[in-house]
């Protein structure tokens, strides 16, 4: 099961999911209910067959339903805007981790709101901003340690 559940997990990860396998964390209390600790969850490789057949399932449930057109109600993760996609991978290598994308550390983003005007015709600087508004980008460095 092992094997199988790293194979699952091998996988899924060339398909582009991102593994986060952290442990959870357990709050403490003493007798009268005041928090006295935090410590981990122990994480071993029995979490990780649970997590891998239980996405298993559900995509074999999820395939079953479509292929007999049965309308369900299922939870879409929408593609991340790239400038946060940027802020997390330079958060995550702060504690030494990465999304392992190519040429993260320099990309232009659009800016979602913002716009900037029409660039002058050849031959007549007076014309800038005459004209419809461009989408915004910008060149985002994370800062490489």
């Amino acid at each position: 099961m092992e094997t199988l559940a790293l194979l699952l997990n091998a996988r899924r990860n060339e398909r582009g999911s991102i593994d986060f396998d952290l442990p959870e964390p357990v709050i403490e209390f003493d007798a009268d209910q005041k928090m006295t600790n935090i410590t981990r969850s122990e994480r071993n490789i029995a979490h990780r067959l649970i997590e891998e057949f239980m996405l298993s399932a559900n995509r074999a449930v999820a395939g079953y339903l479509l292929r007999r057109g049965l309308e369900t109600l299922h939870r879409v993760h929408e593609k991340p805007e790239a400038r946060k996609v940027l802020e997390f991978e330079e958060m995550a290598k702060a504690f030494g981790y990465t999304l392992g994308v190519e040429d993260l550390h320099r990309r232009e983003v659009p800016v979602k709101h913002g716009r900037v005007p029409a660039p002058a015709r050849a031959g007549r600087p007076d014309s800038r901003g005459h004209g419809r508004e461009r989408g915004m980008k910008i060149t985002c460095r994370a800062r490489k340690s």
